[in-house]
């Protein structure tokens, strides 16, 4: 007789801009800290999720997902949907968002997650 269990991991996270909070329950989901160089956490950081690297003297890459970070310099990406391209590589990076809805790169790193299903990534992005 052989006995197998299974057993799914399940996470819940909270995402919040200046006007809503959102539950997110997914089992596949992203966190990303954004701090400034001297440590401090920042609000307000755009975090962009791309399935490429930003280059910075190129056109930014596809943009899959965005968030905010919240007062505690979170962002929350919940990657349920992205479930089916398992293996694929994931790029999030920092910016700011300018007044004609472009974008401006201030990260100084780009955290990349290879994504499997059922995993809860977490990383920092460093901004100038």
């Amino acid at each position: 007789m052989c006995l197998v269990a299974c057993r799914k991991e399940e996470s819940t996270t909270s995402t919040s801009s200046s006007s809503s909070t959102e539950i997110i329950k997914t089992s596949t989901s992203a966190k990303i800290t954004v701090l400034h160089e001297n440590g401090s956490t920042q609000e307000g950081v755009v975090v962009l999720m791309f399935d490429a690297k930003v280059e910075t003297d190129k056109p930014l890459p596809r943009i899959l997902k965005e968030a905010v970070t919240d007062s505690n310099g979170l962002a929350y990406f919940d990657l349920a949907f992205f479930e089916s391209s398992e293996g694929q590589t994931f790029y999030f990076a920092g910016f700011t968002k300018n007044s004609d809805d472009s974008y401006s790169l201030i990260g100084k790193n780009q955290p990349a997650f290879t994504l499997k299903k059922g995993h809860v990534y977490s990383s920092e992005i460093v901004i100038k």
